[in-house]
């Protein structure tokens, strides 16, 4: 704790010495003494202060003033008032206010080295405890959306396997695709015999536009995808840019991932926003490769079928 900044506000320049000279400088503490109001406020609001000693005698302190405009930019500042008298109204007020104790003058070294270590050592405990609980609660929101992830997974896998035509459950797969990535649209496009991207399956897309809805290979998003077999990600670098899918339709952003049978890619799944610029994480990513895979097992029933 020697590295911590202290904060003394008091008038009599004799108690800022004896705090400095006697208690906080041989414990290697760093040292702040401020009187002005606003100069006090500035260096709490900036976050330079660890624990603020500050006596009950200021003007400033009338009503616990000063202490509650402090409160107001730091409610968990650990802070030590120091009293030429004792009040029980005084205390009870400091306690509503996160104060622990009021050191009556004069104090000694003991009393108050005591007092800095309690208020710092709590105020690291509580701060472990927080950081713990948001671990705690960022690891618990991450289970769920594993867990939830999976049953996605089993669903569509159940589904593929009931389903008599393969072909039947492509939608639920591209939907699925479509949530589990976040996205407004999810598309399954295969190659025909021409070697042209058509639709097979779609979510978020207009009935009427999914009628004749072909990319061509050849310079396009995802017919890079099917030249190269690796997945492609891409994003807007303004809100303004979008990328052509098709003729007469635009992706803000978009993921596109490669269908594989018998170690070919036949054609791409695809996410993406047509309206917001959103990027993809390495969670959405994998689920889209996975989900992939599965329409890569329905194509390939499907033609076992057709055989």
């Amino acid at each position: 704790m020697s590295d911590k900044t202290v904060l003394i506000v008091d008038t009599q320049t004799e108690n800022i010495e004896f705090i400095r000279e006697y208690i906080l400088e041989p414990n290697t503490f760093k040292t702040l003494n401020f009187t002005n109001r606003e100069i006090v406020l500035d260096a709490i609001a900036a976050g330079a202060v660890d624990l603020l000693i500050i006596d009950l005698s200021l003007p400033e302190m009338k009503d616990f003033a000063l202490l509650k405009e402090v409160r107001q930019l730091d409610k968990h500042l650990p802070v030590i008032i120091t009293s030429p008298y004792e009040s029980t109204k005084n205390s009870f007020q400091a306690a509503e206010m996160g104060v622990k104790q009021i050191l009556l003058k004069p104090f000694t070294i003991e009393a108050m080295l005591n007092a800095i270590h309690v208020n710092l050592t709590e105020t690291q405990l509580r701060r472990e405890y927080e950081q713990l609980s948001e671990k705690f609660e960022r690891n618990q929101r991450e289970l769920n959306e594993y867990e939830q992830t999976l049953a996605a997974f089993l669903a569509v896998g159940q589904l593929l396997i009931e389903t008599p035509n393969p072909d039947e459950a492509l939608p639920s797969l591209v939907e699925t695709a479509a949530h589990l990535c976040q996205t407004e649209k999810g598309l399954l496009l295969l190659l025909d015999q021409k070697g042209v991207l058509r639709l097979r399956a779609a979510w978020g897309i207009n009935k009427s536009a999914e009628v004749d809805f072909i990319i061509e290979t050849n310079e396009s998003l995802a017919g890079q995808v099917v030249k190269t077999g690796h997945p492609l990600v891409v994003s807007g670098q303004d809100e303004y840019e979008s990328f052509k899918l098709t003729t007469g339709y635009f992706m803000r952003s978009m993921a596109i991932t490669p269908l594989k049978f018998q170690g070919q890619t036949v054609g791409v799944l695809l996410v993406g926003h047509e309206k917001a610029r959103k990027s993809f994480s390495r969670d959405h990513l994998r689920s889209l490769a996975v989900l992939a895979s599965f329409a890569g097992l329905a194509i390939k029933a499907n033609r076992r079928i057709g055989e």
